[in-house]
């Protein structure tokens, strides 16, 4: 269920280019040159029915596991303050590679996961212009 999740925001968030992506061919697609960002969310799927020495583990585990990734400056984020859970944004390569770091987690199937697809202020401007020269010609 959790990886039908993902790959739906995955197609919900790249539609019409979501072959392209999904078939690791991120160069054949205007990025920037850039490397693809996304903010993500993980967030526990309610209280763990493991033992509390077992689920302090695995928390600690899954901090390590993006605390390495933040080292390797593929993510910046952290654990949200004050309640479970955490975030940040993510750089890579393909989708294939952010399945991968999702899905390496030691949390994953028991984390509640959201991807976001982020793009640049440039192209998001382009885009603000080529709608309003759209409305000028109506």
């Amino acid at each position: 269920m959790h990886a039908e999740l993902i790959c739906a925001l995955f197609h919900e968030t790249f539609s019409e280019n979501y072959n392209k992506y999904s078939e690791n061919k991120c160069s054949e697609i205007e990025h920037g040159g850039d490397k693809l960002k996304f903010l993500i969310k993980v967030v526990p799927m309610g209280i763990s029915p493991m033992p509390p020495e077992q689920s302090t583990q695995l928390l600690m585990a899954e901090m390590e596991y993006w605390h390495k990734l933040e080292k390797t400056g593929k993510i910046v984020g952290g654990p949200f303050a004050g309640k479970q859970g955490g975030g940040g944004i993510i750089e890579v390569e393909s989708l294939d590679e952010l399945h991968s770091m999702l899905t390496g987690a030691p949390f994953y199937g028991m984390a509640c996961t959201e991807v976001h697809a982020l793009t640049t202020f440039e192209a998001s401007k382009k885009a603000v212009n080529q709608q309003l020269e759209a409305l000028k010609k109506r």
